[in-house]
């Protein structure tokens, strides 16, 4: 499953880094899934013990089970979990982070602003 082998690749020193990203209203409005990675990190690397029928009575207390609606927050997640995969890149290598801002502050028509930036950081 694409969920577990990104959670897997989640050092324990990286777990915390993960809730407080999930946390983070800018990149998730729904706190679900950063209920499900706690419930889910608990399991890791391997997630052999993981019941869905569980998680999902935790996740959406006395509702029967709906497989898709589980689903659907297994792919939400993997998704965010992506998504803080790659900005812990960008915070690991900081050209990357230099490329991207570039980029931003050109789409943008701030060139200027750019450059003055880059000085201050130099």
């Amino acid at each position: 499953m694409v969920l577990y082998k990104l959670l897997a690749c989640i050092s324990p020193d990286e777990s915390d880094a993960l809730l407080d990203f999930l946390a983070s209203p800018y990149f998730n409005k729904n706190d679900r899934l950063h209920r499900l990675a706690e419930l889910l990190l608990v399991h890791a690397p391997d997630f052999k013990r993981v019941n869905r029928s569980d998680l999902f009575r935790h996740l959406f207390p006395g509702e029967a089970l709906d497989r898709q609606r589980l689903n659907e927050h297994y792919s939400q997640l993997a998704a965010l979990v992506r998504t803080f995969l790659w900005q812990q890149q960008l915070q690991a290598q900081p050209e990357l982070s230099h490329n991207a801002r570039f980029a931003a502050f050109q789409d943008r028509r701030l060139l200027r602003d750019f450059r003055k930036l880059a000085k201050t950081e130099a």
